[in-house]
This record gives structure tokens, sequence and C-alpha cells, in this order.
């Protein structure tokens, strides 16, 4: 009975990983799709304090927002507010379409195949993580930068639990130090040939 238990517990671990390992393949065939539609678009710079939501360069994160996303359950996620949010919910669209905008840069500077990407993981690593914090660090992808044998955050997508759609781009912070440290590094990089 034990080598049977043994033998079913085996199989479920490795059945677990590979459906972790093919919806991991499938995100990033999704951020690859997203990747591709921008690079195929223009990059207009938008200076957010005299950005026009009306904008045609403004009006294309609209597309991009309703074909790569889950409107449905990002509608749900933008409208909760709780005491300390400080943006309405047209306010935090605004900031995701900044988050592509970025990201659309990128697609202009650098071939997808010279990304890097990963799982995301806990920011600290001696806080306990609850369990909301846990199903966050599951959904989330990073884009980094490798400079100097230090990795930099870049840009984050967040897919709906167990699926392939994107939630959201969470916006990574950096510090001064480490901004004119990658912007160096971005500078310089070279589009696709």
């Amino acid at each position: 009975m034990k080598f049977l238990l043994t033998i079913l517990f085996l199989f479920s671990s490795v059945f677990s990983f590979a459906n972790d390992s093919l919806l991991y393949k499938k995100r990033l065939q999704k951020i690859e799709q997203l990747h591709g539609w921008l690079s195929k678009r223009a990059y207009v710079k938008i200076d957010i304090s005299k950005a026009d939501p009306n904008a045609f360069d403004w009006k294309i994160y609209d597309t991009v927002i309703n074909v790569f996303f889950d409107k449905r359950a990002l509608d749900s996620v933008f409208s909760r507010i709780s005491p300390n949010d400080i943006f309405l919910p047209s306010a935090k669209y605004e900031i995701l379409k900044l988050s592509i905008a970025k990201f659309h840069e990128l697609a202009q500077k650098q071939c997808f195949r010279e990304l890097m990407f990963r799982q995301a993981t806990p920011w600290l690593k001696d806080v306990e993580l609850t369990k909301q914090d846990l199903v966050f660090l599951q959904n989330n992808l990073v884009q980094s930068f490798l400079i100097d044998g230090e990795e930099f955050k870049w840009t984050g997508f967040e897919f709906v639990d167990k699926g392939t759609r994107l939630l959201t781009m969470p916006i990574y912070l950096l510090s001064e130090s480490e901004n004119r440290k990658i912007q160096f590094f971005y500078n310089k990089l070279k589009p696709c040939k």
C-alpha cells in the first residue's frame, strides 16, 4: 500500500510540474504575441503630463487591452476601491497603458528571443507570505535585464489565475542609482535584425 501511495504521489507531482511548465510556456507565448503585435506598430513616446487619452497613439493601448487582457476581470480588479486606494478606475487604466507603452518601447529595441523572463519570486526573503501573495507570485512573470551580474526587474505580467489571459502589468520601482544604471544599458539596446 505504501508503495502504491508513493507511486501515486510521484506521478501527481510530475503531472503538476508538467502542467505548471505548460502554463508557463503558454504564458510566454502570450507575451511573445503581445511583443510581436507591438513591434509592428510605431512607438511614440508619450509625455504623461501632456497625454491626450483620445490621441491615436494612446488609443492603440485600448486595442491591446481588448485583445490581450481579460477585460472583464480587469474591470473587476480596477473597480475595487480600498481605503488606501488613491486612484480612480479610469486612472488605473491610464497607468496600465503606461506599462504597455513601456513594453512597446522595449519591443522596438529588443527581439523577444533576447529577453529574459522568469516566474515572480518573493520580494523579501524573511517575510511570511499570505495565500494572496502566493497566488500573485504564481500568476506573474517578470521580464528583467542582467547587467554586470545583477538582475533588474523591468516589466511584469500578471495573468488570470491558472490562465493565459493577461490581467495587468505590475510596475517595478527602481532606486535613482538603479534607474541610471538600467537607462545606460537600455539606451544601448539595438532592434532586431
